[in-house]
């Protein structure tokens, strides 16, 4: 088996001529069949028939020499045989009827040592990963053992497709859990690897040491390949804690504290973190399970625009979206769909309030991928709904340039001493700086989010929360000011869920935007009412009960009582803009023209138009800055 061939002589003998004493020729042309079993090749092949013409005239000395190989089927079965029949064909029928004949050949199949099963090879990797450090090369083959005969490796007979899936803690280079796929191309042996580099996914979440899942399945033509059992391989991860400012569990934070405990092992706490991954997108990180808020501040402003600078999840540090990369038709519906606006910014932002230190907090789980986006003289939402109308819309600029066209920068990131970013923006105003917006983004040391907040992380931005001060009393300290032709008024009434849903104290009804009588019933239960006349600003304290939830409101041109006498069903007039009195909501179905006439400029701040269908959209006729305390 495996060895060299020989001949095997094909002829016919008709035998001698009694009178001439000499060979009988064949009177004709004749076909040999050679058919041999599976242990033998005739040259097309184990158990392959061959044929071989006998032209007429020949005799028992005219032969035909047919090489035989004993095959080597790679099974250790001793010494056994192999059988080789022989049938014929021809136009005369003398030829025509001779009998089949068979051989038998003697094949030898010497004893060789044991061989390698055929499988995939994944080579184990060296020591650890490392969340978010560098990559490790995977080793990926296919092995099918040596040629007992010729001692050599055997190569594979048909290209063969290895497919690699990781789990969600490793990253093969199309994301966090994606397989790839790899060719092992035919006459390949256990030498002709392919190598794969494996990162280990920075989650954000602090796990400490832990182990990755790689498996690898395999289709081929061919049938031995394809019959491969799939293999899989653990890999070992590192996840260091990372400093956060040296701040420890128990004792309160204060320095000193015993933190001990049984056998006086220390336990420390890790302060949240913020991640800055390639190309400026973000990774929250914290312990796992948790949330970790972010502090946003505003830091200066520089622009012609009204701008809006926003946040927005991705599923990897790529950046990708439900399998849509940055830059991909789609990404940025995609992006916009679970955009979360931070501020609002105004041209003359810093000297309306220059005094006011404007905040922003939100709440991310431990483990989110953040991307951040500015739309110019617009926001997300407008430009989502402009995309599904008009195209893609031409003033939507993400914070990493690889979502841009053409891979344009509007966003320079640089790290500040304390573990925070400063995120400094450039829109298309003239100077094209990167100056136009500055704001600062990091983890916060406070674990919830400041009173008055919480509904403000979702899409019903303009609201204050005080369902957690339950039974408890707040202080409402505002700040108003006002850059407006007309003499507005500025008030909270209470609602009774985020949709605006209002109860009418006097009959027991209930109201929702966009019923004829709710601008009447909201403004005539406000709990709070500033008029700034012709002030261009106005400050002061009041109580309000906890455990509601409080909605804006913003008389255009007027004041409660003016509104209450002379326009309570909230119709504009005919005629003259600002004849009279309008009220303005966070629900555009109870605005009399269903348009947005509400900015969030930071926690608890808020940015008004007091002009109906918005006018010249400055959204600094009214801005109120509000604080709340909860009294002892």
């Amino acid at each position: 088996e495996g060895g060299s061939a020989q001949n095997l002589s094909v002829g016919i003998d008709l035998g001698v001529d009694p009178i001439l004493n000499t060979p009988i020729p064949t009177p004709a042309d004749a076909t040999i069949t050679l058919t041999p079993d599976a242990q033998l090749d005739l040259g097309n092949g184990a158990g392959q028939p061959l044929t071989v013409t006998i032209p007429a005239g020949s005799t028992a000395a005219t032969l035909q020499n047919i090489p035989v190989l004993a095959v080597n089927d790679g099974v250790s079965e001793g010494n056994q045989t192999g059988t080789i029949s022989a049938t014929i064909s021809s136009s005369n029928p003398i030829l025509n009827a001779l009998p089949g004949v068979n051989l038998t050949a003697n094949i030898s199949d010497p004893p060789t040592s044991p061989a390698t099963p055929a499988k995939i090879t994944l080579t184990p990797l060296t020591g650890n990963l490392t969340e978010g450090g560098s990559a490790q090369n995977l080793s990926v083959g296919i092995d099918l053992g040596v040629d007992p005969i010729l001692n050599t490796p055997i190569p594979t007979p048909a290209d063969a497709t290895i497919t690699l899936t990781p789990d969600a803690q490793l990253d093969l280079g199309n994301g966090a859990g994606k397989p790839v796929s790899v060719v092992i191309p035919a006459g390949s042996t256990a030498a002709t690897i392919k190598n794969i580099p494996v990162l280990a996914v920075n989650d954000g979440v602090m796990e400490g040491n832990q182990t990755g899942a790689i498996s690898a399945t395999i289709t081929s033509s061919d049938p031995i390949l394809n019959a491969l059992p799939g293999v899989n391989l653990t890999a070992n991860i590192s996840d260091p804690p990372i400093s956060g400012g040296g701040s420890s569990s128990g004792g309160g934070g204060s320095s000193g504290g015993d933190n001990s405990s049984g056998g006086g092992s220390s336990s420390f706490a890790i302060a949240p973190n913020l991640i800055q991954n390639p190309n400026d997108f973000f990774t929250v990180q914290g312990p796992a399970g948790q949330q970790v808020v972010l502090d946003f501040d505003f830091g200066s402003v520089n622009t012609d625009f009204f701008d809006e600078i926003g946040v927005y999840t991705v599923d990897n540090a790529q950046g990708t979206i439900n399998g849509i990369a940055p830059g991909a038709p789609g990404y940025l519906e995609a992006a916009l769909k679970n955009a979360q606006p931070i501020f609002s910014v105004l041209p003359d932002t810093n000297s309306l309030l220059p005094n006011a230190d404007f905040l922003r907090n939100l709440s991310f789980k431990a483990g989110t991928n953040l991307g951040f986006y500015l739309v110019q003289n617009g926001t997300a939402a407008e430009a989502l709904g402009s995309a599904s109308t008009q195209g893609t819309p031409s003033n939507v600029f993400f914070g990493s340039p690889s979502a841009n066209p053409n891979n344009t920068d509007y966003l320079q990131v640089s790290p500040s001493g304390d573990g925070s970013f400063n995120l400094s923006w450039r829109d298309q105003s003239g100077n094209q700086s990167f100056n136009n917006v500055v704001l600062s983004v990091g983890a916060s040391t406070e674990s919830s989010l400041p009173i008055g907040t919480p509904l403000q992380q979702t899409t019903k931005l303009e609201l204050i929360d005080l369902l957690a001060q339950a039974n408890q009393p707040i202080e409402l300290n505002f700040n108003i000011v006002s850059d407006a032709f007309y003499n507005n008024s500025f008030g909270l009434y209470k609602i009774e869920n985020a949709q605006g849903t209002i109860i009418d104290e006097l009959t027991g009804t209930q109201i929702n935007p966009g019923d004829a009588n709710y601008a009447q019933v909201a403004l005539r239960q406000s709990k709070h009412n500033s008029e700034l006349g012709g002030n261009r600003s106005a400050s002061g304290l009041q109580q309000l009960d906890g455990g509601a939830i409080y909605a804006p409101y913003l008389i255009a041109n007027g004041t409660k009582d003016e509104f209450l006498s002379s326009n309570s069903t909230n119709q504009p007039a005919q005629g003259s803009e600002g004849q009279v009195p309008l009220a303005y909501f966070a629900f555009l179905g109870a605005n009399p023209d269903k348009v947005d006439h509400m900015r969030i400029l930071g926690n608890n701040s808020f940015a008004f138009e007091d002009m109906f269908a918005g006018g010249d959209k400055d959204f600094n006729d009214l801005v109120v800055k509000t604080n709340f305390t909860v009294l002892s």
